[in-house]
């Protein structure tokens, strides 16, 4: 059985979200994408060998989700870094 993830809403503009965010927030959602990643990775590893059009699927899931991750990454490490030159 392939993982089925549900469509995201919209991502808020990062500079609106780091104006109302605190960096733990954010930090919180660097953590729900890795384990996002990780299933999906866990998920391709078990469909490589079985069945090739659902780790098609999977690995081109896993690529947005990796970009996802770096995205929020880098939004934690600007909203830790100004928080930190903050005070």
């Amino acid at each position: 059985m392939a993982l089925r993830l549900q469509p995201r809403a919209p991502a808020m503009d990062s500079a609106r979200r780091s104006e109302i965010a605190s960096p733990e927030l954010f930090v919180v959602a660097v953590k729900q994408q890795v384990a996002i990643v990780r299933t999906l990775a866990d998920e391709l590893e078990r469909f490589l060998v079985h069945d090739d059009s659902i780790a098609r699927n999977l690995r081109e899931q896993l690529v947005q989700e990796l970009a996802q991750l770096g995205q929020r990454t880098l939004e934690a490490a600007f909203a830790m870094s100004k928080d930190a030159t903050d005070t």
